[in-house]
């Protein structure tokens, strides 16, 4: 039997690629489509972005940027000004039924496929259950320790996002694949990842597919919001 799953993260308010990324997978005939979080934040369209992840019935795991407009951004000790004046204006963009679905979203997503075990969540968990903020550091994947954190997860393969880079940590019999950003990108192209499992075999295929970056770009021009030059420019490589 043969199951597929296509895989992505960190859209943060790239509508544009969204819309290219969903188009692809139901041309590609994938029945079943896992996002790892942070949809919202960054980029111009958080609530056309939640709009078409509810409609198309994706599967999603939540992220930092989903939490903070539940839990605030404390959660996270922000000290910068205008980022708290991003996610502010960010929550008056959504509405109730917005909220409602973003606290519906699990940590995480498992699926047993064919013997195989995996995970999908947004980053390695925190080890402290006091802390209010549930991710590790993005320096984790470069510990010392990485390797042992790897060991001990319970399944086979858990895919992460968060770190906006693809990256793999690889032990013996455990797999951690950052599948890196699909909407934070400088180029006309987004990513996407394929995950195929067949009896005897898993195999992981990453995509690219083209996007309206004009499209993102007015968009950009006619929104306005805190901290917008910044961001636009170091996450999409566009200068308004």
């Amino acid at each position: 039997m043969k199951r597929t799953i296509a895989i992505f993260s960190d859209i943060h308010g790239n509508y544009p690629a969204l819309v290219s990324i969903l188009s692809d997978i139901k041309k590609r005939g994938i029945k079943t489509t896992i996002c790892l979080g942070d949809i919202v934040g960054i980029g111009p369209s958080p609530r056309e972005c939640l709009d078409l992840i509810m409609a198309s019935k994706v599967q999603m795991v939540i992220g930092n940027h989903e939490l903070y407009m539940t839990k605030g951004q404390k959660i996270d000790h922000f000290k910068d000004r205008a980022k708290k004046r991003h996610e502010a204006w960010m929550r008056k963009q959504l509405s109730r039924e917005h909220l409602r679905f973003i606290k519906s979203l699990p940590l995480q997503i498992t699926k047993r496929i064919n013997g195989h075990s995996f995970a999908f969540q947004h980053f390695l968990f925190n080890p402290d259950p006091k802390d209010p903020y549930p991710f590790d550091e993005l320096n984790v994947l470069a510990s010392s320790e990485i390797k042992d954190i790897v060991r001990n997860l319970d399944a086979e393969v858990t895919f992460v996002g968060h770190m906006h880079f693809p990256s793999k940590v690889i032990t013996r019999h455990k797999k951690v694949i950052d599948v890196g950003t699909s909407g934070c990108v400088s180029g006309k192209r987004v990513p996407y990842t394929i995950l195929t499992v067949t009896d005897n075999r898993v195999d992981i295929q990453k995509v690219f597919v083209d996007f309206d970056k004009k499209a993102l770009r007015e968009t950009l021009q006619k929104v306005k919001y805190p901290a917008k030059d910044d961001l636009v420019h170091s996450f999409f490589g566009i200068k308004i």
